[in-house]
């Protein structure tokens, strides 16, 4: 058995994949994880408040709006913020509308 923090690795016979368990995710990892907290460094109270208010706009469909607040989290950022590109070339694709059948979430393939 192989321990790394609170995730454990039971090897077994050749041949077999070990069991793997790992602690849930919970939403605390936000503040509580030393990788997340790392991350987030740079990321300052009003991008995250930009950055919440463009995901909420998101989620509800107003893709024009969630754009504005992405691009501020982007001016914000320096232009660094990935999760932000990468949501405002998704809506680009779609022309800042969401689909017909949005129900504030898309599958990925």
């Amino acid at each position: 058995m192989i321990k790394s923090g609170n995730q454990k690795i039971n090897m077994r016979a050749v041949g077999e994949p070990p069991e793997i368990i790992l602690p849930l995710f919970t939403v605390q990892v936000w503040e509580e994880d030393e990788d997340m907290i790392h991350l987030r460094e740079h990321f300052t109270n009003e991008m995250k408040s930009q950055w919440d208010k463009g995901f909420d706009a998101y989620i509800f469909g107003d893709w024009n709006l969630a754009s504005n607040y992405f691009q501020n989290v982007l001016l914000l950022s320096g232009h660094k913020d990935g999760p932000s590109i990468y949501l405002l070339n998704l809506m680009k694709m779609h022309s800042y509308c969401p689909p017909k059948d949005w129900n504030g979430f898309r599958v990925v393939d």
